[in-house]
């Protein structure tokens, strides 16, 4: 089974579904993309700070691995500068908006794949994103990418090819984790380092329902697709393992032996601590520890051979 084979576009929505999710879609373009492309900035640009306190050194001239780098790569053309970079996907983004590109993309990656690819394209979203990235970045054009489609569990490359990998949002997605991180395992140099953030299923936005990542909080009640009264209500529009805080430090743990695993709590939000505790009154959610609902964020850091890996 290809550990990237589920995901947004393979899942199977009913019409009214997938018009929520058009919309949210929508809701998110319409901001523009400013806003987008500097926090993808900002997020790669930290992940190598921290990267390069745990080798000691800059990251240039190296080799770098993204495990999912989706269809607006920002953050691997972040990393890109000044390194070789590779991605890897299930889904590829077409360049172009040519009749033999999108049959393409309907034959490799279906139907819905192709139309969200063709209305992206036809808005201009891309191109803004790609012009505004130059902009901030102060480059002279959008910078040629290495992204293969691959199977994560089964990688091509070679044994010890990379000094760096990373994933972001992508660990939740997949069918085989377990398999993917001894692949890392096996593709990373001695002394390299893993990077991973995943978007924990038991926070209140793990069902990755298009309304709350759009930022529309309020159009569910928090934790609804943890808790039997509100699940009908939820539009989960990708695939989720639905693996657990405990399940993820077993995994981890078990690959990736001396790996760092820190849960990422939000718990600024005084709405959500009081609905929290207003549900622990209920009696709902017994089973799940406030670190699991607070968790929005899962980071594991690993740098090989750091515990005789």
């Amino acid at each position: 089974m290809n550990a990237l084979s589920k995901g947004y576009t393979s899942t199977r929505l009913g019409m009214l579904s997938r018009l929520s999710e058009v919309n949210s879609l929508l809701r998110v373009y319409r901001q523009g993309p400013e806003k987008l492309v500097c926090r993808s900035i900002m997020e790669a640009l930290g992940i190598l700070e921290q990267i390069e306190r745990v080798q000691g050194k800059p990251v240039r001239d190296m080799d770098i691995l993204e495990i999912g780098s989706g269809q607006k790569s920002i953050q691997l053309a972040a990393m890109s500068q000044g390194n070789r970079a590779v991605g890897i996907d299930r889904e590829t983004s077409n360049e172009s908006l040519s009749v033999s590109s999108l049959l393409h993309t309907v034959k490799t990656d279906g139907t819905v794949r192709a139309a969200k690819t063709m209305a992206r394209k036809a808005m201009g979203f891309d191109r803004a994103i790609r012009n505004e990235f130059v902009k901030q970045m102060a480059l002279e054009a959008w910078p040629p990418l290495n992204i293969q489609k691959m199977d994560a569990a089964k990688m091509s490359f070679s044994d010890s090819s990379f000094d760096i990998v990373f994933s972001r949002a992508v660990f939740e997605h997949l069918e085989n984790p377990a398999d993917v991180l001894r692949e890392i395992a096996r593709v990373i140099r001695p002394g390299g380092v893993f990077y991973c953030l995943l978007h924990l299923y038991s926070s209140y936005s793990g069902c990755h329902d298009t309304r709350i990542l759009a930022g529309n909080i309020g159009a569910l009640p928090l934790w609804a697709h943890l808790r039997p009264a509100h699940r009908q209500k939820v539009i989960e529009n990708t695939y989720l393992n639905r693996l657990r805080l405990r399940e993820w430090r077993y995994l981890l743990n078990n690959a990736l032996p001396g790996v760092q695993v820190e849960a990422l709590m939000d718990d600024s939000d005084p709405n959500h601590l009081a609905e929290l505790a207003e549900i622990r009154e209920n009696g709902e959610l017994s089973d799940y520890s406030d670190e699991e609902l607070l968790t929005v964020t899962l980071k594991a850091v690993w740098r090989s051979g750091s515990c005789g890996a």
